[in-house]
């Protein structure tokens, strides 16, 4: 009878048993139900997904991770081919998870049955293979690599396996063997790779064979002759060598020789010299150490005492770190031959620095590989010391050129462009200015706006010259095309375009250079040229001696001689006889210069009759500054030269007559003040004479300007420094009755104006220092009054005038004072000169007065 507890034990056993197998498991595994949620997941699972049993258990698959496990593929086997199937096996799935990135994973699945045959579980094991599928990519891509080398290679070469086998032939192999690869892949290397001795004709022992025996690197006999499928003789040379894993084992033999036919006579000419050069050779090796396992010195070449000014007694038998009073003693060295060497059989191009006292810094490229007896203890160990100081630092000076390179290019002003697939894959600033782009920007363009940065009306010439250098057709190298910029802005530009291999891949190169000014500038010629031949005056060009060489249809129309009657002669055929030699001697000096000559002249046409000309010479000149031709332009002012000596007439009568208007003018005002003064006496009362005092301020302030316009030159403006100057001293004598109490202080602006401002600017100085003089210091009180004027802006000008007498009262607006010389201010600058008037009374009184200066023209 069975015994329920004994089969509870083996349950138990077996489930911890299952239980334990799953844990152990390296690969994730996921227990589902026949619903597909989540019974159970293994410690791998949680692991490698990020996920807990807690996020995990009871759930969908589909919703793991925020879904991310509902994946399509997933799906199609859990729902389609496993409930068609018991299992399914190593269905490839990739997937893109938010923390791991792109996994690729090989997923098997088993149902499995209860004792009523339906499903209780489904077993899915999830398998990680990216790392194994990116590494059978890069597999692959090292064999084409490989290839890709082995097809570049110059020398012939034949790899074979460890049979001896062909496995690989490049281009040269074939041409000189005979043998195509496809024939030959497979066959012992002895039926393609005939050779025979030069000198006995015999076979030699085939080098391969002893590379696979032994695995050593076999040079060829020095008389060895390939003979071609076709019974073709080469004379050969060069070596074979083993190909090893990283273990050391043998997989293969590589066999690198060359075509020495026509090398062969000049080496038996070179016999001595090969001795030599072998010599040479041996000295230049790079620097070995053959060490025991203690790290001691058991042999080292003559490029290591060479390179590090050794001795053999000072280095055998030492250990290494003690070599020249322990300069060797690196830690970097210490790393590798105590650290990295004894976990692994060599290591490979680990770089390391070290300043020597003798040789200074270097830097040594170290290789080093164990050698094993036949214990598999190790036995010695190989040290290779590659000196890639000069090299590193050619690199460094490289890369340093490279970048000076690269500023160069950015900095040109000639924009540099390479185009691949319609893309902008270089550019240089100077173009990204071009196009109005940032260098960004460019590269971010599709092909599509790569087109249109070419006019459209020029596309089918730039992309045809585009398409036509790619495909390796003849296409001009220059051309002129209109290019579109980002701001839609039209530029012509000039295209020196070549075809390039970028990245490995073809690709066209161009340098552009704006030539949109130029095409202006021809353009601007043309209508130059056009509009000399149409132009009114004449024109003539003559070379650097005088000889006219052309010259236009009004030059005809005004000397009355033809083309062809002027044509080599020099000017002097229009020689009037008026002007001395000195005039022209003068003339002469001024154009030899490179000096533009601007005159009058009197010239003499065929028939004999005179005219005035104003002529203009202009010199033009070469590259290097010298004047090869001149260019002069007559301009016949026979009517505008009798015009103008009518009118220098009439003016002279006209500034004559003005000028004793203003001295009239000045001499009435004169008797008026006369008139004011007795009358002013005569009354005698202070209101009266007060009066009369502000009229005769005023008066004289238009009369001062009077006789300033008497005494200058022109007839409409005076300078305003002068005329306000000599007011303020003029007034400054007509109210200062103490002797100097009051001190005046001027600062005013060399400036020109017109009367119509000037006698506004006068009555203002006139009303602002009598009212300072008469108000601002009573009772005998000292003190000072300003003035300063200056140009406030391109139609304006500024007046500041200050007393530090007793100002105003803290609620006094002189805008509502009834004083007819401060209502006078505001009335002249403000409603008769369009300006403003400010002022400020808090520290005795100043005044801010801004005039425009453009209300009025000048009428003489």
């Amino acid at each position: 009878m069975d015994d329920p507890v004994h089969h509870y034990l083996k349950a138990e056993e077996a489930r911890i048993f299952a239980d334990a197998i799953i844990e152990t498991l390296r690969q994730p595994l996921l227990v589902l139900d026949p619903q597909l949620r989540v019974v159970r997941a293994n410690r791998a699972f949680y692991d490698s997904y990020a996920l807990t049993p807690e996020t995990t258990e009871g759930r969908s698959v589909y919703e793991l991770g925020d879904r991310q496990w509902d994946n399509p593929q997933l799906r199609h086997l859990l729902e389609e081919i496993l409930p068609k199937n018991t299992s399914f096996e190593d269905f490839e799935v990739r997937h893109d998870f938010a923390e791991q990135g792109e996994r690729i994973m090989r997923l098997n699945a088993r149902r499995l049955y209860d004792e009523h045959g339906k499903t209780q579980f489904i077993l899915l094991a999830i398998e990680d293979v990216t790392e194994r599928a990116q590494a059978q990519e890069a597999l692959a891509r090292q064999e084409q690599e490989l290839r890709a080398t082995l097809y570049s290679i110059g020398d012939a070469v034949i790899s074979t396996d460890a049979r001896g086998r062909v496995v690989r032939m490049n281009p040269e192999a074939e041409r000189l063997t005979g043998w195509s690869e496809a024939e030959a892949r497979g066959r012992p290397l002895e039926v393609v790779f005939h050779i025979v001795n030069e000198q006995t004709r015999k076979r030699p022992v085939n080098p391969v064979e002893r590379v696979l025996r032994e695995g050593v690197v076999v040079g060829l006999g020095n008389h060895t002759l390939l003979i071609s499928r076709d019974g073709q003789e080469y004379a050969i040379a060069d070596a074979g060598a083993p190909i090893t894993d990283k273990t050391g084992k043998i997989l293969g033999a590589v066999l690198i020789f060359r075509d020495q036919t026509r090398e062969r006579a000049a080496q038996r000419a070179l016999a001595e010299a090969r001795i030599f050069a072998d010599a040479i050779i041996e000295t230049l090796r790079q620097p070995l150490l053959v060490l025991d396992p203690q790290l001691r010195v058991v042999r080292a070449n003559r490029a290591f005492y060479d390179n590090y000014a050794l001795t053999r007694e000072a280095t055998e038998g030492r250990p290494i770190y003690e070599l020249g009073e322990r300069q060797w003693d690196i830690p970097e060295l210490r790393h590798l031959l105590e650290e990295i060497l004894p976990k692994n059989t060599s290591f490979e191009d680990f770089q390391v620095r070290h300043d020597f006292a003798e040789q200074g810094e270097r830097i040594m490229r170290l290789n080093a590989r164990r050698l094993y007896d036949e214990h598999g203890k190790t036995q010695f160990i190989l040290l290779a010391m590659e000196d890639v100081t000069e090299r590193e630092r050619l690199l460094e000076r490289l890369a340093r050129s490279e970048r000076r390179f690269r500023t160069i290019v950015d900095n040109t002003l000639q924009g540099i462009v390479i185009v691949q697939d319609f893309r902008i894959v270089f550019a240089n600033r100077a173009f990204a200015d071009i196009c109005g782009y940032t260098l960004e920007e460019l590269y971010a363009l599709p092909p599509e706006r790569v087109r249109a940065l070419v006019h459209p009306s020029d596309q089918d010439l730039v992309w045809g010259h585009y398409m036509r250098r790619l495909a390796g057709a003849e296409a001009p190298e220059r051309y002129e095309y209109r290019g579109i910029r980002k701001d839609e802005e039209v530029v012509w530009l000039e295209m020196f375009a070549r075809p390039i291999i970028y990245d490995g891949r073809p690709a066209v190169e161009g340098a552009v250079i704006d030539i949109t000014e130029r095409r202006r500038a021809q353009e601007r010629m043309r209508w130059q040229a056009a509009a000399l031949e149409t132009a009114g005056n004449a024109i003539f060009m003559t070379d650097r001696e005088g000889h006219i060489q052309w010259v236009n249809p009004a030059f005809t129309r005004l000397t009355g001689y033809t083309v062809e009657e002027v044509l080599g002669q020099t000017p002097r055929v229009l020689k009037s006889g008026v002007h001395s030699q000195d005039y022209y001697e003068r003339l002469w000096k001024t154009i030899l210069s490179g000096q533009v000559w601007r005159g009058e002249t009197t010239d003499r046409r065929k028939d004999g009759s005179l005219f005035h000309a104003g002529m203009t010479i202009t010199p033009l000149l070469d590259e290097q500054g010298r004047v090869t031709r001149f260019v002069s332009i007559l301009e016949d002012i026979t009517e505008r030269k009798q015009a103008r000596e009518r009118l220098q007439q009439a003016v002279l009568e006209r500034e004559a007559l003005l000028r004793e208007l203003y001295h009239r003018t000045k001499n009435n005002m004169q008797v008026i003040l006369s008139w004011l003064s007795m009358e002013a006496t005569r009354i005698g009362t202070p209101e009266v004479e007060n009066s009369f005092m502000d009229l005769e301020t005023r008066i004289q302030t238009m009369a001062l300007v009077q006789q300033k316009l008497y005494e200058s030159r022109n007839l409409s403006r005076i300078n305003l420094k002068d005329y306000l100057e000599d007011l303020a001293r003029m007034l400054y004598r007509t109210y200062d009755t103490t002797g100097g109490r009051i001190r005046l202080h001027l600062d005013i602006e060399s400036l020109e104006a017109l009367i119509d401002t000037a006698i506004p600017c006068g009555l203002l100085i006139n009303e602002l220092m009598s009212n300072a003089m008469k108000h601002a210091f009573p009772n005998g009180k000292a003190g000072e009054i300003g003035l300063r004027l200056y140009q406030a802006g391109p139609h304006e000008i500024e007046m500041e005038f200050w007393d530090n007498g007793v100002g105003l009262g803290p609620d006094v607006d002189l805008r509502r004072q009834n004083s007819l010389g401060v209502q006078n201010i505001f009335a002249i600058a403000e409603t008769q000169m369009k300006g403003l008037v400010t002022y400020s009374g808090e520290k005795g009184l100043t005044w801010r007065i801004r005039l425009r200066t453009d209300l009025y023209e000048e009428r003489v």
